[in-house]
């Protein structure tokens, strides 16, 4: 309590001279990128996704100190050091890693961030001396490195942790400036981002045609697609498929299924793209003509209403830009552009387009998990009717989904709920509805490609 009481009083003591000209550009002040080229054999990539980074490097260093000299160490220190190594293992599996948020330097340690996420080291010394004590330090040095710290709260944790000063700074990571991992999920526009994840979701829309029931799967990564030289797309598995509970009259369905391959490639300063080539695989189970879908299927995403069809086959295109809040993780703009072609297998050929675009939100809760996400988004597509002609069809919806952390199954679900209004001809006034997704594997992009293991 004496120490925490000296650090607010004013930080008078310091582990070493202050240095206010620091900068790296590497993942760390000591040993640079060595974990990225010592593991992979060759240079960072462009495009390599932050989280990963991180946790490579995190990894690196963890196997390297394990590996260090004890014998000279006191049985305390001794026993402090392989606590707070086991303790840095879990932080590594947690992966909820901060951000610089508005520091000049392209990379920066960042203590606690904007959204609560504590650094890796500050990790430690909050385990023993808990939160106040790490918050305290954030509030006088947020960016410092280790060397730059004055605090007589660090200096004395530092002294019992038995690491080294060095290997203190050995696992202090610089963060970067911008993020490109955004945590929201659209309800209405592509679900397609990059994660490998499950998401089941049910739309009732008020109307007297029934439920419609939304089933997405989207897989990990195959490996990266090289694009001039150097690996910064990289492709992934989707499938996707409807039932729709509908009025007794009309009975109940399985709609034509919508599988293939998405690319993404990450810009580590403001976004992705996302590139996404389906085929439309012929399984509906009811005899509906053209522009006589149930309202449920629609209700639920307006741009799979063309896969609502008699069976048919055909192919579904999409592109969509992800623009990031330069200033973290905590804001997105999305825009969709699409078609389907279909059917591929019939007696003509018809084209219909979609449009789209969304803002999203992370409500931004210092030092608190779970967060919600809130997203606004209109969609519009060109869809035939009872004669195949192209009508004009819109939807503006919302939703707020419920955000959790990662590093237990339970906290990977993220429930949502959406809010929908239709407009156009046939489609119901008001739509409410409910989905849960589910992160099913690595999450973030490169996991199973750069690691041995996944990191799950």
């Amino acid at each position: 309590m004496g120490l925490f009481l000296a650090v607010a009083a004013g930080d008078l003591q310091t582990m070493g001279p202050a240095q206010p000209e620091l900068h790296s550009n590497a993942i760390n002040l000591v040993i640079g990128d060595e974990s990225f080229v010592r593991t992979h054999g060759r240079p960072v990539p462009p495009g390599l996704d932050e989280d990963e980074r991180i946790r490579i490097h995190l990894r690196y260093v963890e196997e390297l100190l394990r590996r260090g000299p004890v014998e000279a160490l006191a049985p305390a220190l001794r026993a402090a050091r392989a606590r707070n190594l086991d303790r840095l293992s879990d932080y590594i599996r947690r992966g909820e890693f901060p951000r610089n948020d508005d520091h000049p330097d392209p990379r920066r340690p960042t203590f606690i961030d904007a959204r609560g996420r504590i650094c890796a080291v500050g990790y430690l010394l909050e385990q023993d001396m808990g939160r106040a004590a790490a918050e305290a330090i954030a509030s006088m040095h947020k960016y410092a490195f280790l060397r730059e710290i004055h605090s007589p709260v660090w200096a004395a944790w530092a002294k019992s942790s038995g690491l080294t000063f060095r290997e203190l700074e050995t696992i202090q990571p610089e963060y970067a400036t911008r993020d490109t991992s955004p945590t929201q999920t659209f309800a209405t526009l592509e679900r397609v981002d990059g994660a490998s994840q499950v998401v089941a979701a049910a739309s009732i829309p008020f109307s007297h045609r029934g439920l419609g029931v939304r089933m997405e799967m989207f897989g990990q990564y195959l490996a990266p697609w090289l694009s001039d030289g150097s690996e910064v797309w990289y492709m992934g598995m989707y499938g996707a498929f409807s039932a729709n509970l509908t009025d007794p009259a009309a009975g109940a369905g399985i709609s034509n299924s919508d599988v293939g391959l998405f690319f993404v490639r990450n810009f580590p300063t403001w976004g992705r793209m996302i590139l996404r080539n389906g085929f439309i695989v012929p399984t509906s189970t009811w005899g509906q003509r053209a522009g006589e879908e149930p309202e449920g299927a629609i209700a639920q995403r307006l741009n799979d209403a063309t896969l609502v069809q008699p069976p048919t086959t055909g192919f579904r295109f999409s592109a969509s830009q992800m623009l990031i809040y330069p200033s973290g993780d905590c804001c997105s703009v999305r825009i969709d552009v699409g078609a389907d072609v279909l059917p591929f297998l019939g007696s003509a050929t018809r084209v219909t387009p979609r449009i789209g675009a969304g803002l999203g939100v992370d409500l931004p809760f210092r030092s608190s998990s779970p967060m919600f996400a809130i997203t606004v988004e209109g969609t519009m597509a060109w869809l035939p009717d009872a004669e195949g002609a192209l009508v004009r069809k819109g939807q503006v919806a919302a939703s707020v989904r419920l955000l959790g952390q990662r590093h237990t199954w339970w906290k990977r679900l993220r429930p949502g709920i959406m809010t929908a209004v239709p407009i156009g001809p046939g489609l119901p006034a008001w739509v409410l509805g409910l989905d849960l997704q589910l992160l099913v594997g690595p999450t973030s992009y490169s996991s199973c490609w750069y690691e041995t293991t996944c990191a799950w």
